[in-house]
């Protein structure tokens, strides 16, 4: 993330083209924040706008900033004294000043509310809904003794809430005499994205918005036939792994 007070450029030939208001040569950084996988940036000229850090040019030393947990999840943010400017994300329980993304996703490992431990294996946890970096974990006990917090439960995984990637594909290709077939997939998908003239981290290259991203969202509209027969045979395999109670 950027620190604020840093001085950046417009990158024209990346994100910025998504941005006309951006005409200036040099803007200063009033504060960033991180969600999910996109880093977001506050202007000093543009207090109520955010950019995506695609779209500018920075020669400092970037930072990680602090780490906060919120009743909308987890997300970074580089300057504290922004916090308030940032009320998607609902309550704040607490924060830490981080250096790296792996002592972030420590601290965001334990109870949003009581910084208890939580063993993933363990007792039954809520979480907080993904509104940031990550989803938030709330233990029973916080669950049970804090009302106003919403959580949500994980269920059981069925083979429902699992998709065809490339390795599925490969192995797929490999049971009809076909192993190179994930390669042909994947040189077609590459010929088409190549022509895109946006940047690989535009917000519109993500699952949902291009598809191109996912295998089986290429595959559902480039190749019916063939993605009707992928899925029943990843099904078959899936379900016996990852049964849907519902259909016993």
């Amino acid at each position: 993330m950027f620190p604020s007070g840093a001085k950046v450029r417009p990158n024209n030939r990346l994100g910025a083209m998504k941005y006309p208001e951006l005409t200036k040569k040099e803007y200063t950084v009033k504060f960033t924040f991180m969600t999910d996988s996109f880093t977001w940036v506050v202007l000093e000229d543009f207090p109520e706008k955010i950019f995506n850090s695609t779209a500018f040019d920075y020669e400092g030393t970037e930072t990680m900033g602090y780490a906060v947990k919120s009743s909308g999840g987890g997300y970074l943010i580089s300057d504290l004294e922004h916090l308030d400017c940032v009320t998607v994300y609902g309550t704040v329980f607490g924060f830490k000043k981080v250096e790296t993304n792996l002592e972030a996703l420590g601290y965001f490992s334990t109870c949003a509310v009581c910084d208890k431990k939580i063993d993933p294996n363990g007792e039954k946890y809520g979480l907080l809904k993904r509104g940031g970096l990550v989803a938030v974990p709330v233990c029973s006990g916080c669950c049970q003794s804090n009302p106003h917090i919403k959580p949500f439960f994980l269920k059981p995984l069925t083979y429902h809430d699992f998709s065809i990637d490339w390795d599925e594909l490969e192995e797929y290709g490999e049971t009809i005499n076909r192993p190179g077939l994930a390669d042909e997939i994947q040189e077609e998908v590459n010929a088409k994205c190549d022509s895109c003239e946006k940047a690989f981290s535009h917000p519109d290259c993500f699952p949902g918005e291009c598809p191109y991203y996912l295998v089986e969202d290429y595959l559902a509209m480039k190749h019916p036939e063939l993605y009707a027969e992928v899925r029943k045979w990843f099904e078959a395999k899936m379900r016996r792994g990852y049964p849907d109670p519902d259909e016993q």
